[in-house]
Formats: structure tokens, C-alpha cells, sequence
């Protein structure tokens, strides 16, 4: 919507405003008056060597998945990245054949999606509106194919988030020209200048990002107390329900003091040695910094049983495990969009 409005609603003065600037530099082979093969060809050979260093590097590391059918395991990231670039060389041709003359994007096409609906113009209706309208369609029909659906109800500070979040990612998109597909693929790969700016800062952004909200908490201290929490603790235990008599308190039962055992944790105690942690409704990267939070403040050999109902954490949980030598002794789906999965910390140490 904010997408919509910047490009066709109120905000579009704005957006006008903001691109009054122009420096007239489109693609870096124009600039330098050389063939793009001449920036192609070394990027795709880095591209090359970046992947089978990482390819190997990821064999080298111990895994843990579900036991599950074929169609419903996740794409690898490498190969479900091939198939979006061959998908953004052929929206070329079959958009143009169309009539629209541009490539794979999603601000744009979504922003008309919107127009389209508030105004009925049938000028917002074309390849990029029906391209997002078969995006929600696929997923769809992916999700439920893999077991992975489920109508999930926010709480209100990830509501918030996201809303803010998306005003942001609308308003900055339409000023930046493209999103991450418009710009972090298309623009990229006809080097132009636009496209290369654009990625960067959205780089730039994830990375002051990821340090502002995924930062583990520290964890806390166990099994220490100061002089005044013991004192608290131990007149609580006793005075809270003494009578009061003449401005005297008078104790009349057995004095006792926190032990190492009796800690606070983010996960709750469900037995010896076993803490549960529900992450259900957290999105993804949350369910896991939350679990490393959680983690932190257990003994070695102790349990941590998560529930989590994000999908990318069916992959991120488990490797976390397996890199930090922890053990795992339950993985599995216990519902629709919903897995369970035990860790025990340091147990493959």
C-alpha cells in the first residue's frame, strides 16, 4: 500500500520530489564504453568460486534433518537461487510480449496490484500484477503440498514491526527504483549504477539491523545472589503472611535461601533437567535467538524442548546445534507448520 501510494497515491509528489536529482550515469558499461561482458564474465567466475568454497564448506558440517518425503524438503538455497535467475531472464521476453517492457519486480507490480483493486483502471493490470497474484497462488499451493500451512496470528509488537517494517520497505522501494528483486538482481545484472547503490545499502541496512534486534541477551549469572536479593527472598518466604503486631514483625516459620537449582530462565522447567521454550508465532530469525538465549542458561547435559512454528527454523535450529556440539534427541513435525525438537546442551562434546 505504501508502494501504491508513493507511485500513484498521495506520496507521489514526494516520490517525484526525491528523484528531481539526476546525475544522468545509468550502467557502468556505458560509463567506461566497454562491453557488460567485460564486468559479466569476472562476476560469474567469482560467482563460481564463491559457490564451491561454500558448497564444500557446508559438506564438511555435520546435519541434522527430518525424515520426510521428497516434496516436501526445502530447496537448497544455491539451487532455489538458479531457478529465481532463470525465471528473471525469461520474465524479460514474456513480459515484453505482453506489451510490458521491463522485467521481474515486485514493488511496482504490487503497487499496481493495489491501484488496480481501489480504482478499477485496467492500466494497472498487466504481466507484473498478474506475476504477485500467482506468487500468493504458488505459495499457497506449496504450503499446503509440504504441510507447511497455517493461518498464524501475530502478537502486537510483531505486528507493529511488521507494519512499520512494510511502510519502510514501500516507501523505500518506490524511491530506490525496485526492491530487492527490481535492484538486487535485475538492475545488478545490467550493471547499472541504480542497482548497485541499491544493494549495497540494503546490505548495509540488514547488517545495522541484525545488530540492533538479533543480538543474544546476555546471559544471566546462575547460582549467585547478593546479600539484599537473599534477604528479600528469605523474609518473603516467611514474613509475607505474619501477622503485624505492635510494628514488629515476627517470624514464625523456617528461613530458607534460593539455591543454584532454583534459577530464573526464559525457558520453563517441565521436569528434571528439561526446560521448555515456545516460540509459536515468533518469526524467523527469532525462534532462534530466543533458543541461544535459552540455551545459555542451562547446565551442560541439560534439555531444551522448542516449539516453533517457522519454517526456516526447521534448518537454522538444528545446524546451530550440530555447530555448537549440542545434541539432538527429538525432531519432529507435530502439527501443521508446527515441530518440536529437544537439544541437549553440550552433549557432543
Amino acid at each position: 500500500m505504501s508502494a501504491a501510494a508513493m507511485k500513484n497515491g498521495m506520496l507521489s509528489g514526494f516520490d517525484a520530489w526525491m528523484k528531481q536529482w539526476d546525475t544522468g550515469w545509468t550502467t557502468l558499461p556505458q560509463t567506461f564504453g566497454v562491453s557488460a561482458w567485460f564486468f559479466a564474465i569476472p562476476l560469474a567466475l567469482a560467482t563460481a568460486w564463491a559457490a564451491r568454497y561454500y558448497l564444500a564448506k557446508d559438506a564438511a558440517r555435520p546435519k541434522v534433518t527430518l525424515e520426510q518425503p521428497w516434496y516436501k524438503k526445502a530447496l537448497h538455497p544455491y539451487a532455489a537461487g538458479a531457478l529465481i535467475g532463470l525465471l528473471g531472464v525469461i520474465a524479460w521476453p514474456l513480459s515484453a510480449a505482453t506489451g510490458r517492457n521491463d522485467g521481474l519486480g515486485i514493488t511496482t507490480p504490487s503497487a499496481h496490484a493495489i491501484s488496480f483493486v481501489a480504482t478499477g483502471e485496467e492500466k494497472f493490470f498487466n504481466w507484473g500484477t498478474l506475476l504477485v497474484i500467482g506468487l500468493f497462488i504458488g505459495a499457497f499451493i506449496a504450503a499446503k503440498v509440504s504441510g507447511e500451512f497455517r493461518v498464524r496470528v501475530p502478537d502486537a509488537t510483531t505486528t507493529v514491526r511488521a507494519i512499520v517494517g512494510g511502510i519502510g520497505m514501500g516507501v523505500g522501494a518506490a524511491v530506490a527504483g525496485g526492491c530487492t528483486v527490481g535492484n538486487g538482481m535485475v538492475q545488478t545484472s545490467l550493471f547499472s549504477y541504480q542497482g548497485w547503490v541499491a544493494l549495497g545499502f540494503i546490505a548495509l541496512g540488514v547488517f545495522v539491523g541484525a545488530k540492533i534486534w538479533l543480538k543474544p541477551s546476555a546471559a544471566a549469572t546462575q547460582g549467585t545472589y547478593s546479600t539484599d536479593d537473599s534477604i528479600r527472598s528469605a523474609e518473603d518466604a516467611v514474613i509475607g503472611g505474619a501477622p503485624r503486631s505492635g510494628g514488629f514483625q515476627v517470624a514464625t516459620g523456617l528461613i530458607t535461601v534460593p539455591t543454584a537449582q532454583e534459577r530464573a530462565t526464559k525457558a520453563r522447567p517441565i521436569g528434571p533437567g528439561r526446560y521448555k521454550l515456545d516460540t509459536l508465532g515468533a518469526v524467523c530469525p527469532f525462534p532462534l535467538i530466543e533458543a541461544k538465549d535459552a540455551i545459555a542458561e542451562l547446565d551442560d547435559g541439560e534439555k531444551l524442548v522448542i516449539d516453533f512454528d517457522c519454517t526456516q527454523a526447521t534448518e537454522s535450529i538444528p545446524q546451530w546445534a550440530a555447530d555448537n556440539g549440542h545434541g539432538i534427541e527429538d525432531f519432529a513435525q507435530n502439527r501443521d507448520a508446527g515441530w518440536e525438537i529437544t537439544v541437549v546442551k553440550n552433549a557432543a562434546r
